[in-house]
């Protein structure tokens, strides 16, 4: 592992979908779970980046088997219990630069561990299907990161990305082309909001 970079880590579902096909342990087994999700925070300094919704990230910290709650076995919509603001915190003195916070219709926002944090606006669509939306969420983030966007104007793409693939009665196939994201945002009151200063 020390031969190799990782820039990120998507959490959540994800993390979910990676246990169970590593180990072939349910959910349900929050035991070992717990274990998992404690050996992935160790590789926390290495990463530049985390991002998740506010259910995702209390349940990277998870501590406690009572704190999570899986209704008629929907693991992509779990309940958990938790001091969100601790967890971004806990998880950013685990190395990270940053925590991304994907707030659904709320837009999503940059916290940073010197306490600064930045938010871009959301786009008001009309919601088709959300299967896939933190996904695209992911990838225009990851665009804008690359390009050297400041944090604000990754979030923004972030925001568009999703937003144009939960218009959609889909997942994979509808993910936006640069050009189409792009003309989203163009569409939709572009970059315009100044960047509150916060820099990478």
């Amino acid at each position: 592992m020390s031969s190799k970079s990782y820039d990120l880590i998507c959490m959540g579902r994800s993390s979910i979908d990676l246990y169970s096909n590593d180990s072939g342990a349910q959910f349900k087994d929050i035991t070992s779970f717990a274990s998992f999700v404690g050996g992935w925070r160790s590789l926390l300094h290495l990463v530049d980046f985390v991002i998740g919704t506010q259910e995702e990230i209390k349940a990277a910290m998870l501590k406690e088997k009572s704190h999570v709650t899986v209704k008629d076995s929907q693991v992509s919509a779990p309940e958990v219990l938790g001091d969100e603001k601790v967890c971004i915190a806990g998880l950013l003195k685990c190395g990270p630069k940053a925590v991304i916070e994907k707030r659904g219709s709320d837009g999503a926002a940059v916290h940073l561990a010197d306490g600064k944090f930045e938010t871009a606006e959301p786009f008001k669509v009309d919601i088709c299907n959300l299967l896939g939306a933190g996904d695209a969420f992911a990838s225009g983030f990851i665009y804008g990161y690359l390009k050297g966007w400041d944090w604000k104007k990754c979030v923004r793409i972030g925001n568009a990305t999703g937003a144009i693939v939960v218009t959609k009665q889909g997942c994979a196939n509808f993910m936006p082309t640069e050009t189409e994201a792009l003309d989203f945002v163009a569409r939709h009151g572009g970059f315009a909001t100044e960047s509150l200063g916060v820099r990478r």
